[in-house]
């Protein structure tokens, strides 16, 4: 499956920072952990897409990042300016 092991290595970078952070409680923790730390990797990782770049600086797009916490139904929000989550709007 030589695709799914190039789109897991995306993820390389955030699992890399993780484990620079104390032992979590449980996996679900690290998960989530794991997870919020992935979104503003990624975000930058689209950013070096030539059309991307083109479209950014010219206001034709903006990238979002956002966590889906499924027992919950709650979306968070990933704020650039606070490096932080914000629990989206209803």
């Amino acid at each position: 499956m030589p695709a799914v092991a190039r789109w897991l290595r995306f993820g390389g970078p955030a699992r890399q920072q993780m484990e620079r952070f104390a032992a979590f409680a449980d996996e679900a923790a690290a998960m989530q952990a794991l997870t919020r730390l992935n979104v503003p990797v990624q975000m930058e990782h689209l950013k070096t897409h030539p059309s991307v770049q083109a479209a950014i600086p010219a206001g034709r797009l903006t990238i979002h990042g956002w966590v889906y916490e499924i027992a919950t139904g709650e979306v968070w929000a990933y704020e650039p300016v606070r490096d932080d989550f914000a629990l989206f709007p209803d």
